[in-house]
């Protein structure tokens, strides 16, 4: 498994798998033709001692990382991003995309194209 680590992260070299590090995976098929490259925004709480009501995120409790994902003008897309010290992950934002014909896609706003992850992981799954 190939980690794609954020921009904020990609220059630290100290920056790896380590205990207690999150990720999510995404798979993304898509219908317009061959992608070049995609861009994601994360969106999580990091760890720490809080108090948090059912259903109620605190938006001052939520960072995001940036990702930059090369996709080799392929149609099916996925890869793992490694968030780093997460206590949850609230949403992966599709930023934009660049396809192999030149045209680019961006997003209008920041959820317009978004989606919380599943928490449910298969037995031998990532």
């Amino acid at each position: 498994m190939e980690w794609t680590v954020s921009r904020e992260d990609s220059k630290d070299p100290a920056f790896a798998i380590k205990q207690g590090n999150s990720g999510v995976h995404f798979d993304l098929k898509s219908s317009r033709g061959a992608v070049r490259s995609l861009e994601f925004s994360v969106s999580y709480i990091a760890p720490g001692a809080r108090v948090i009501p059912v259903g109620v995120t605190d938006e001052k409790d939520v960072l995001q990382k940036t990702f930059d994902v090369s996709a080799d003008d392929q149609t099916d897309v996925d890869r793992d991003l490694l968030v780093g010290p997460a206590f949850e992950i609230i949403r992966v934002h599709l930023v934009g995309a660049t396809f192999a014909d030149g045209e680019v896609w961006r997003a209008a706003s920041g959820n317009v194209c978004s989606v919380a992850p599943s928490r449910h992981l298969l037995v031998g799954g990532r």
